[in-house]
């Protein structure tokens, strides 16, 4: 069965059609697997919605035409990888749309906008890592995970959130570390000579 049936994106205005991103071969292999618990006929095609099972935790995307968990994108109507795809065709017409959105009426777009926040701190939080440090969403859950939830550094458990460490001059993320770790790498330049020195400094007099 093609899963990646031709579509023709409707657009708003004069917004570009974006093409359908390419899946990998794991995506392709979960799509057969899923397609194999559906207990209704599902066909491929490109004008239409396919039919889904009611109650099934599972949604369609209009897009690419693959099925996806609910939970993967609840509140969307298109998968990540197409919505990304019509980001990037219509770029610079999207920026100009929220920008006149927001003029339009500022203190409605603030107030929707910190009400989103506040119910969706989790999401809110991968968005702001997925921007600054190239993180996708989950990963951060997985590295706290692999580090038992410590400072890679001083090795323990702080009440607030860890900080994601990274190279300033590479970009490169490096691991969790907690406030005081993370800012004194920041006072010392991540300057290993510089560290080591006021670890001399300090065994010398103790």
């Amino acid at each position: 069965m093609a899963f990646a049936a031709a579509w023709a994106p409707q657009q708003k205005g004069q917004m570009t059609p974006a093409s359908t991103p390419p899946k990998d071969a794991a995506t392709c292999a979960q799509q057969t697997e899923l397609l194999s618990s559906v207990p209704v006929a599902i066909v491929a095609v490109a004008s239409g919605p396919r039919k889904l099972p009611e109650g099934w935790t599972h949604k369609l995307c209009p897009g690419c035409r693959f099925i996806y968990p609910r939970s993967d994108y609840p509140s969307q109507t298109r998968c990540r990888q197409c919505r990304a795809a019509h980001y990037q065709a219509n770029k610079a017409d999207l920026r100009t749309l929220r920008r006149n959105n927001y003029y339009r009426d500022p203190a409605k777009a603030v107030a929707k906008s910190t009400a989103w926040k506040r119910a969706n701190p989790d999401r809110y939080a991968d968005y702001g890592r997925r921007s600054k440090y190239g993180l996708q969403p989950g990963q951060y859950a997985r590295m706290l995970e692999e580090q038992n939830g410590l400072c890679l550094i001083c090795r323990s458990p702080h009440p607030k959130p860890l900080h994601v460490d990274h190279c300033h001059a590479t970009g490169k993320v490096r691991a969790l570390l907690c406030d005081l770790c993370n800012r004194g790498l920041g006072y010392f330049q991540e300057n290993p000579d510089r560290l080591a020195s006021a670890i001399k400094y300090l065994r010398e007099h103790q």
